[in-house]
């Protein structure tokens, strides 16, 4: 509501705002019980006389699943040569982001917030990536979801691509972010989530009646892959 005095936020008004706002029902919960929390304080500090978001009710939490993607799709969006990868992601920097993504589990934030120092062992087969932080949604950089650290295992076709990238980017001393934008500053999730929509029509992934996005990525990882890691 920018510059807009607390007190003249009516809770018509908000309530219009929450039911207009593009995001899931569970956002928009968090959403409402913030906002209670920050009017009670105005409430309490004599600022407002009422809290006008104690009459909002809660929305149904009827968050979308996101849908794995199908072997042949996978094979579709990643195919072992530079030229056409370059054409479906407009960028190597992109089709290794979204490899990276397919072949490690990890989350995007987690991924953003890679820098090169984090790629380990990369001339052997045990190439690993070191997740330590990850990229907020106001691009700041922080803890993981979890506070926790971990290692994941890349891929050959994984690390022949980051080389390939690495190769090629402009900011590649040790500590740049891996994949950044053109400043060398965090990518921006909407920039990325564009790129990847792109790529799905390039390739004509059908996302009819679906809901694959970035993050289809890793829950194929979780639903596909590793499982058979924990086997072998």
């Amino acid at each position: 509501f920018g510059e807009r005095a607390v007190a003249r936020v009516t809770t018509t008004e908000f309530d219009d705002w929450l039911i207009g706002l593009k995001r899931s029902n569970r956002t928009k919960n968090h959403i409402i019980q913030t906002a209670r929390i920050l009017w009670d304080e105005a409430v309490k500090s004599k600022i407002v006389d009422e809290n006008p978001i104690e009459a909002i009710e809660t929305f149904a939490n009827n968050s979308q699943t996101r849908d794995a993607f199908l072997e042949a799709e996978l094979k579709a969006l990643f195919p072992e040569s530079l030229s056409e990868l370059t054409r479906i992601y407009g960028s190597l920097k992109y089709a290794a982001l979204f490899l990276t993504l397919s072949t490690t589990g990890m989350r995007l934030g987690e991924a953003l917030a890679l820098t090169w120092a984090d790629w380990q062992e990369k001339s052997s087969s045990k190439s690993v990536l070191r997740i330590t932080k990850a990229v907020k949604n106001d691009l700041s950089i922080g803890t993981t979801k979890t506070k926790t650290e971990r290692t994941a295992f890349v891929t050959r076709f994984a690390s022949w691509l980051l080389e390939a990238w690495y190769q090629e980017s402009g900011f590649a001393d040790a500590d740049d972010l891996i994949f950044p934008n053109l400043s060398g500053n965090p990518l921006h999730r909407k920039e990325c989530a564009k790129r990847f929509k792109y790529a799905l029509e390039a390739v004509g992934v059908d996302n009819a009646g679906r809901n694959l996005v970035i993050h289809s990525l890793r829950h194929t990882y979780n639903t596909l892959i590793r499982p058979l890691e924990t086997v072998n």
